[in-house]
């Protein structure tokens, strides 16, 4: 916390670890493989705010039912407000107050429809009660002039006779002081005048329903407790030694037995203090993080009736929330998102349902709520998404989704239940990979190879949903991998990995034979010299394509192998202009429409693509004029009546359709999307007939789905 410069820290003071804490890891092996019920609380939004902005306070001013937006910048006594209206905020409208507000409570029950809130100036060394019209505009309705700065606030009705009482403090503030409503005026009702407290709550302690109070003593490095006596008086009643430095401090029921805890972050995560029915606070966890919560909300985010915590870390701009199993049992936690610059955050229930909203200082406003509808749609859950994928899924009618977290080297997986979206899953990879290849094996089986171009690792997961369970294998090639595909046996669960790679200058097929997951051998053959690029297909034999360099040509050539070469054929021939460089690539699909393969194969010559089609033994192509398709872009999607090639242009953000019928002879080329962001992409069906564009945007680093047919 920054000071202002007309205060002066009161005390610094070293703090003390104590030992004895039952630890519960965040980080136990246990929990990496459990499914994670997010329950579809994955949807990503973000909406303009003016920049510099530093405290932000989510409220239904207009009382439709809507949280809209109040923004302080922390500095002057400026402010502005944002209407939530039709699915967007408003542009914000700069408005100006007598006083620079530093924090806020609400005045009554958690809803959001009221209005009035009792308020701080940490600056102007204020306290009062303000309310909000439907425009936005701040009223101050009371203030009272303090002699040292507060920092922390709470508001409630003390004496339950209907009106709320305001609870100060602060590390520049002195003692601890309750400000109450008389005939229309505020007075100081002085608690603790000898003693610093950094932050103080109401808290029902003996559960009586009046409130109590929890403040936190700097000096003396404690929680204590003050009781009311029900008549809004309170007496010191006892302490408690806290074990580390404290960086904030919050109460709720965050262990889920129905009894309210006390949370306090350090360095290592978060230290609780548990509740119990008489407010004992003797059991304390520790739960470890993997960075520093810098700041937190506690709220039930997916709905299953616990509690769950969301953090962030102030220099990294990193998102967690760890969501709660049971009580005292959380998952591991799942990193949303990163964005540098979040300086505050928050967490509400409005009419659209549960939100967590975060503020970036650089003009931004992030919230993340329930997925409602999977078409055009943004998901986080990752640092820096990149290769992403489908597969099926047998128990629901909505195919499951992967993406690879380059910034982890984890690949995370989505799967829908009765909604879109209900569970989490997420693995280790050894290294970051440009291509993945999916085996459906059985029911709940899925076998998972990931290889890259050029390299010779090809790692491999095999994963079961429904238990849950997973297991790795690493296997190496013997050269550069040029393309990988799979032959399964599902009954005898037999599995062939076969790779064409390039080692020494020649191109070489070798196989790799597994059987219950168990290694068994493997074979290895020549294919060819002096090869650029290939890809493999199986039809009778398998088949070879590869593109090499004769001259000034290049040969799109096809070789037939059964345990050697059978044959070999030149399908084009492709002359270039002498005029710059050539580039080119191939990929080769299974089509289960028309039980035949389609292999297609570009050449960039002269600002000017050829695109070659062979299909049922039948070459065709098209030319695409002032495009070039960005190496490893070629995507296909096997349809009924027709078969699509996509093809993106980096350079321009241009992302091509190629419907394909009548075995190549029909040939219909459309512009299916645009932006210089698709960092890798799949077009599939996810659920009917409804296709969707799914890529990974790196201006934002979010997956993104669209409805294109």
């Amino acid at each position: 916390m920054k000071l202002s410069k007309e205060e002066k820290p009161v005390w610094k003071i070293d703090l003390i670890i104590i030992n004895s804490i039952l630890i519960l890891s965040f980080f136990s092996s246990s929990l990496i493989y459990s499914q994670i019920p997010i329950n579809g609380f994955c949807s990503f939004k973000e909406f303009r705010v003016n920049a510099g902005q530093i405290r932000f306070l989510p409220v239904d001013f207009n009382s439709d039912g809507w949280r809209d937006l109040i923004i302080f910048n922390g500095r002057d006594r400026s402010y502005s407000s944002q209407l939530w209206d039709k699915n967007k905020f408003t542009s914000p409208a700069a408005k100006y107050l007598s006083t620079s507000v530093y924090g806020f409570h609400l005045v009554g029950s958690n809803d959001s429809r009221r209005k009035r809130y009792a308020f701080i100036s940490r600056k102007d060394r204020e306290a009062g009660f303000l309310t909000f019209n439907k425009s936005g505009n701040i009223s101050i309705q009371s203030r009272i002039k303090f002699d040292s700065y507060p920092s922390s606030i709470d508001a409630a009705d003390v004496k339950r006779n209907g009106k709320a009482e305001i609870l100060i403090s602060g590390v520049s503030f002195k003692g601890l002081s309750i400000i109450s409503e008389d005939k229309n005026k505020l007075k100081e009702i002085i608690i603790d005048p000898n003693n610093l407290y950094s932050s103080s709550l109401f808290f029902d302690l003996d559960y009586d329903g009046y409130m109590d109070i929890i403040a936190i003593d700097m000096l003396k490095n404690s929680a204590v407790l003050f009781y009311n006596d029900r008549a809004g008086n309170f007496r010191r009643a006892r302490s408690l030694s806290l074990s580390s430095e404290l960086k904030e401090f919050y109460v709720a029921d965050f262990t889920n037995n129905g009894y309210d805890d006390l949370i306090f972050t350090n360095e290592t995560g978060f230290e609780v203090f548990q509740g119990d029915s008489v407010s004992s606070f003797k059991k304390k966890i520790s739960l470890k993080t993997p960075e520093n919560p810098d700041k937190y909300v506690v709220m039930d985010f997916n709905g299953d009736g616990f509690n769950d915590v969301a953090y962030i870390n102030l220099q990294s701009g990193n998102l967690y929330i760890s969501f709660a199993r049971s009580v005292n049992d959380f998952y591991h936690p799942i990193i949303y998102f990163q964005r540098k610059g979040i300086v505050d955050i928050s967490a509400y229930v409005d009419r659209s349902g549960r939100k967590l909203a975060l503020l970036d200082s650089n003009g931004k406003i992030y919230f993340v709520e329930k997925v409602t509808s999977a078409e055009n749609l943004a998901i986080p859950l990752a640092i820096k998404p990149d290769v992403v994928g489908s597969f099926s899924d047998s128990n629901t009618r909505m195919k499951g989704l992967f993406f690879i977290d380059n910034e982890n080297f984890r690949i995370n997986f989505l799967l829908s239940g009765k909604n879109v979206f209900d569970f989490y899953f997420t693995q280790q990879l050894s290294k970051n990979y440009s291509s993945v290849v999916v085996d459906e094996v059985s029911k709940d089986q899925r076998n998972f190879y990931f290889y890259s171009k050029g390299d010779k690792v090809i790692e491999i997961i095999r994963a079961n949903f429904a238990r849950p369970q997973f297991s790795r294998k690493v296997l190496y090639a013997n050269g550069q991998i040029y393309d990988l595909k799979i032959t399964s046996d599902r009954l005898k669960d037999m599995q062939t990995i076969y790779v064409l790679s390039e080692n020494g200058g020649k191109l070489f097929i070798e196989s790799f034979d597994f059987r219950d997951f168990r290694y068994v051998n493997s074979g290895y053959a020549e294919i060819a010299t002096d090869v650029e690029l290939a890809s493999l297909t199986f039809g009778l034999y398998k088949e070879i394509f590869f593109i090499k360099k004769s001259g000034e040509d290049f040969l799109l050539k096809k070789s037939i192998f059964n345990r050697k070469v059978q044959s070999e054929e030149i399908i084009v021939k492709k002359s270039a202009s002498g005029k710059g460089n050539v580039y080119s690539d191939i990929a080769s699909f299974e089509d289960g429409a028309i039980n035949e393969n389609t292999t297609a194969a570009w050449f960039y010559d002269k600002n000017n693509t050829d695109i070659l089609f062979y299909i049922k033994s039948r070459p065709g192509g098209i030319t695409l004029k002032d495009f070039y398709p960005a190496i490893g872009s070629m995507k296909y999607l096997d349809g009924e009546n027709e078969n699509s090639i996509f093809l993106y242009d980096r350079s321009k953000g241009k992302l091509k359709r190629i419907d394909i019928t009548n075995f190549g002879r029909n040939i219909v080329v459309k512009d299916l999307f645009e932006s210089k962001n698709i960092n890798n992409y799949i077009v599939d069906r996810l659920n009917s007939k409804k296709e969707f564009l799914i890529y990974t945007d790196n201006s934002d680093n979010l997956l993104k789905m669209k409805h294109v047919k």
